[in-house]
């Protein structure tokens, strides 16, 4: 094929009926585009508009946990229409005129739009089928919403790890804990583990323990009782009243005690960390040795 056949081949495409079928294609596409760039343009402003609520009252200070900022939700918030609903119908309500602007965009473009639905129902239909785990996941996320788990911001615990909410969507949870780490957590795991919203109250007991070593020979009552003394000293124990000292469990190896208190919820890291700091100091001056590896 020399290059007199190939352009050839190419100009018989702009023939004056093949001009008009490009024109027309052309036109089509940059109407198309039009269309779907002003329904892009509303659910954005869409987007933005529910996300973010004016609030008459004064807005939080920023919380951060070692340089990673911490979502205050807003002052305006309530319980029944928090900022995760916000942001879980404004994300839907995106996404939805989007798809309503790429049906738009296609019909523009002479696209079958029933066939077009056929086939992205069908392709759903797969997906349910090949990612089982997804869609468990997806419906314990419906059931955080339903149910009010948490807001964004919340100190929660799931399983063993404690940190505040950082973000969600309906597969999983994102939350930051005291020592900076990010844990994406799966929204199934939460539905279906033991799970503890510490924000729900101002108020919460924390039980903080502490392995004694067999080697002790310890009057126990006097510790226990010490301990408590201790404790109340703290300005982090909200009620000294109600600040207990018992024995968890007892062994060969040693023997597991432990200090109840009541603290507010939103000083949880530093209430928890200051305290055990006081049972270590106190333990230390009474020459009680911890079980190894304990602390």
């Amino acid at each position: 094929m020399t290059l007199s056949d190939v352009w050839k081949y190419l100009s018989s495409f702009f023939n004056s009926e093949n001009k008009e079928r490009l024109v027309y294609f052309f036109v089509n596409v940059f109407f198309a585009v039009i269309i779907f760039l002003i329904f892009y343009t509303i659910a954005r402003i869409v987007l933005n508009k529910i996300q973010y609520v004016k609030s008459d009252k004064e807005p939080t200070e920023k919380r951060e946990l070692r340089n990673l900022e911490i979502p205050s939700p807003s002052q305006g918030d309530n319980r029944n229409f928090s900022q995760l609903y916000r942001n879980f119908i404004a994300n839907f309500v995106f996404y939805v005129i989007i798809l309503i602007g790429l049906i738009f965009a296609f019909t523009k473009m002479g696209f079958n739009i029933s066939t077009f639905l056929v086939i992205l129902g069908s392709i759903g239909i797969a997906i349910a089928f090949g990612f089982q785990n997804l869609i468990q996941q997806i419906i314990a996320g419906i059931i955080i919403l339903l149910f009010q788990y948490f807001n964004l911001g919340d100190l929660v615990k799931i399983k063993s790890d404690i940190g505040y909410v950082q973000d969600f969507n309906l597969v999983n949870t994102t939350i930051i804990t005291n020592r900076g780490e990010v844990i994406v957590i799966p929204n199934n795991s939460i539905t279906v583990d033991s799970f503890m919203n510490y924000t729900k109250n101002d108020q919460i007991y924390v039980l903080l323990e502490a392995s004694l070593s067999a080697n002790n020979r310890i009057n126990y009552p006097e510790l226990l009782q010490l301990l408590v003394q201790k404790v109340r000293q703290s300005t982090y124990a909200l009620d000294k009243n109600e600040v207990y000292a018992v024995i968890l469990d007892m062994s060969g190896v040693g023997t597991k005690i432990a200090v109840k208190v009541k603290i507010a919820s939103a000083d949880f890291f530093g209430a928890s960390g200051a305290i055990r700091l006081i049972i270590r100091q106190t333990l230390e001056e009474e020459n009680v040795k911890l079980l190894d590896n304990y602390y």
